[in-house]
């Protein structure tokens, strides 16, 4: 039973959302808690449902999702359902508490679970299941069992004094199910189901009055850095950000804050350094592990924790520094917790220098602290077929395959395979110095993509032939773009090698700069852009990449217009390049009209994509040209996507309004408003059960006003003072546009209702005052931005521009217009694509 308000959907009076039919807008289900190994859900008309089954120890998460159903969701249906819905997502997660998976992974470690999916029948209140028997057992006292194989069991029902109510052998096969109605009992009683042997399968105590568990305390944020209190709370609070990684805080901020501090702090030197080494960027990490080890040896040369050491090996291990290396790990293997992964690169080590005795000892240590270490298993394979063990490697090899089939070194074909699985495989072997069978690996290859050429290339340089390893580089630079994307520390390793050996290599320094944008280290990845351009200025996705450097980093427009204005010059054909100068464009307050002439320089390119197409009838809308935005609203086949919710509707109201007004004939224009109250199919979305459409409402008063049909004049002003309007900030697509509250105050005028009218116009107005100079950042628990945005958004500018537009609406409302007007033009004059500042301007001059 609901009772808050979610989705702007008030539940206040209590409302049982079990029933799909009660929920009118998205949502999501979250069990806070659960004692049960099942959850599932059931469609009551058809009797039947799917269930999860699983240890709830292991897999706590449980979630329900549903796009509702109002219109708002019955479209989403129809889109993601073959028969047109309802669309319902049945979410668990594996040890988390949420669906996603939040959970550490430690190098070599493995976790293990066991799921079940069943679709069921006749079953309607599962109250305990497995994954052969579901019991459930209503309010009205029936009772059913279902079976997903055949069974034998015996059904008892006992009271609280151990009285049997009910004892019975039933026989179930595959997929039946069986029900009877309990006698009816005032006092709690148990359920047991027995398999024929009697073991209890099921067991449940139905008491008449449920102690329900106090609703947890909401998720609190965690505060800025400097306003965290002890250096434990810092530390604590960068491990969470890393674990759930955080969709917009950073771990690094409050290790840099306790590092401030308390600069010999173990735990934030040893957490940074692994922030830094994971990005690559081994010696700055070097540098934390050190400071971290002379903080643990003050006392005692052999601290409990050596993590620090372990993260020193590889730091050293990746800069080539073996000796130094061995010797970190070696320190390391003295805590117990460290063994595996030191165990594993000493063997490593002892593999490049071909001590095969030393290093299958080590491997073999290794492989006693985690028997399922497949990159152990892997190289102790190795080391038994070097020294001709061909059996015992064998061996090894087939018990890799029956841990996990699909690892890339055990699989004979792997090597035939090809594809970005054999870089793994090439790796492998690079790693413990074997160049000649990583160079072997890669050389039956027949790909063109360019990543694979210079891992060969690399490869080559490794076993000193420098003059084919130049052919072979000499010809990949002339290959066409591939869709890699580099991201592991050995793309980087390839990449900085021929990269420093070769500047003139404009593709390698490409592919550089954006391993290190996705690292979030801007000036090497623009570094790395910029040495590509001079090397080759006519490649359109290094204009483009530098383009985002420019704007979002270095908040150059003019640069970042330009590079990508040369960008789309040379790739005239990308309808994406297209997109995205128009909305760079946007972003630097480009006029409309000149945007819409630029685009329709390009009407076959804004064709091909939805997201364009959308932006082409805003700016049809916002030079008035509606007729034109409405044969293409009513033309095309809108495809819908997560984060372009309401961008086509909120167009087809705007047309559909606009051009109402133009109309002479009122039964035109009262036709068109009608037809703005719901939308067509085409455009595969449906209305938000929270849009109330008070502008269209009014307007239709207005007519009827005109008509002097005063009854269904204030039954529609009755309409537009529905729905709960706050003059607060729209982010999401599911935020009430506060014009709409404008025409709830203008209705309530209407009706005669000043005090109510005066009070809307007063809201607009206060919030925007109070509020106008307000610094604003995401929410911390905002899982993603309002929209997909490839250029930032300056937040704070964004909501200074919606207070002057709450101000103008305040003051339109008041019948201040020149104050209005002021408003309004500030907010053109910040962004001259604001489709209800103009509406509003327009409406007054």
């Amino acid at each position: 039973i609901a009772t808050g308000i979610y989705y702007k959907h008030d539940y206040s009076e209590g409302v049982d959302i079990s029933r799909y039919k009660n929920i009118p807008v998205p949502t999501s289900y979250m069990a806070y808690h659960s004692d049960y190994d099942f959850v599932g859900s059931y469609d009551h008309q058809k009797q039947t449902g799917i269930l999860h089954v699983a240890d709830h120890h292991v897999s706590p998460g449980k979630k329900q999702w549903t796009w509702g159903c109002g219109d708002f969701g019955k479209a989403w249906d129809r889109n993601l359902t073959d028969e047109n819905g309802p669309y319902i997502e049945l979410m668990t997660g594996v040890f988390t508490d949420n669906q996603p998976d939040f959970s550490f992974l430690e190098p070599g470690e493995e976790k293990t679970f066991i799921q079940y999916f069943l679709p069921y029948k006749h079953a309607p209140r599962v109250i305990n299941a497995n994954k052969d028997v579901l019991l459930s057992l209503d309010e009205q006292a029936n009772l059913s069992l279902y079976a997903s194989s055949h069974v034998e069991l015996r059904l008892v029902v006992t009271s609280s004094k151990g009285e049997v109510l009910l004892s019975e052998s039933i026989t179930l096969n595959t997929a039946e199910y069986y029900e009877t109605v309990l006698k009816s009992t005032k006092e709690p009683c148990t359920v047991t189901v027995l398999s024929s042997n009697g073991e209890i399968l099921l067991s449940s105590k139905m008491q008449s009055n449920i102690e329900r568990p106090a609703i947890p305390e909401p998720a609190k944020a965690i505060p800025e850095p400097d306003c965290i209190e002890t250096l434990e709370e810092l530390y604590l609070a960068a491990v969470h950000l890393e674990q759930y990684r955080h969709a917009t805080f950073r771990s690094e901020a409050y290790y840099q804050e306790a590092l401030k501090r308390d600069p010999k702090d173990y735990r934030c030197n040893t957490g940074y350094g692994e922030v830094l080494l994971k990005r690559g960027l081994f010696e700055s990490s070097e540098a934390f592990f050190k400071t971290a080890i002379e903080r643990a040896t003050k006392h005692n040369p052999n601290p409990v924790d050596a993590k620090a050491y372990t993260l020193l090996g590889l730091s050293l291990f990746h800069q080539a520094r073996y000796q130094e290396a061995y010797d970190a790990f070696y320190k390391a293997i003295w805590d117990g917790k460290q063994q595996e992964q030191g165990f594993l690169y000493l063997g490593m080590l002892e593999l490049r220098k071909k001590h095969f005795i030393e290093a299958k000892s080590f491997l073999e240590q290794a492989l006693v602290r985690n028997s399922h270490n497949l990159k152990v298993r892997g190289y102790l394979a190795l080391t038994e077929r070097e020294q001709g063990n061909l059996q015992a490697a064998e061996e090894h090899m087939t018990e890799i395959l029956s841990i996990d089939p699909f690892d890339v070194f055990a699989q004979a074909s792997a090597a035939e395979e090809g594809g970005y699985r054999c870089l793994t495989l090439a790796a492998f072997y690079a790693d413990a110095g074997f160049y000649e069978k990583a160079n072997e690996v890669l050389l039956p290859l027949g790909s063109d993509d360019p990543m694979l050429h210079y891992y060969k290339a690399y490869y080559t340089l490794k076993l000193g032939n420098r003059e084919e390893a130049e052919k072979l580089l000499k010809r990949t630079e002339a290959l066409k773009d591939s869709s890699f994307f580099p991201n592991t520390l050995d793309d980087l390793k390839v990449l900085e090698t021929l990269a420093s050996t070769y500047e003139q290599l404009w593709k390698v320094h490409y592919l550089l700069g954006m391993y290190w944008y996705d690292k979030r280290e801007y000036k090497r990845a623009k570094d790395a852009w910029e040495c590509a351009n001079r090397h080759n200025s006519r490649h359109a996705k290094t204009l483009r990449c530098l383009s985002l450097v420019y704007f979002n980093q270095e908040g150059d427009q003019e640069k970042a217009i330009r590079a990508l204005e040369q960008a789309f010059s040379y790739d005239s054909d990308d309808d994406r390049l297209l997109y995205e100068l128009d909305q760079l464009y946007k972003k630097c307050a480009r006029v409309p009209q000149e945007r819409k002439v630029f685009l329709e320089q390009h009407l076959n390119l804004v064709h091909r994509r939805d997201d364009l197409l959308i932006e082409y009838v805003t700016l049809l809308n916002l030079t008035q040209a509606y007729e034109k935005a409405r044969e293409l609203e009513l033309s095309h086949s809108f495809h819908p996507w997560e984060g372009g919710e309401g961008k086509i509707t909120a167009q087809y109201v705007i047309t559909h309004v606009e051009l109402s007004k133009l109309q002479a004939d009122k039964e035109e224009a009262k036709a068109l408003l009608n037809q703005a109250l719901s939308f067509p199919e085409n455009l595969h979305e449906g209305k938000l059960e929270g849009n109330k459409d008070n502008e269209v409402h009014y307007l239709l008063g207005c007519l009827f006003e005109q008509e002097e049909n005063h009854e269904l004049a204030a039954f529609h002003w009755r309409q537009a003072t529905r729905g709960m309007l706050t003059a607060s900030g729209a982010l999401y697509y599911y935020d009430q546009s506060p014009h709409q509250l404008l025409y709830k105050g203008l209705a309530l005028r209407k009706l005669a209702r000043e005090m109510e009218a005066e009070r809307c116009f007063d809201e607009l107005l206060e919030y925007g005052r109070e509020h106008r100079e307000d610094v604003v950042g995401i929410d911390y628990f905002a899982v993603s931005l309002p929209d997909l945005q490839v250029f930032t958004e300056d937040l704070s500018k964004r909501n200074r521009i919606h207070c002057h537009f709450l101000i103008g609406l305040g003051n339109l409302g008041k019948n201040n217009q020149k104050e209005a007007e002021e408003a309004f033009r500030k907010v053109l004059e910040m962004d001259p694509a604001h489709s209800e500042g103009k509406r509003m301007l327009l409406s007054i001059v």
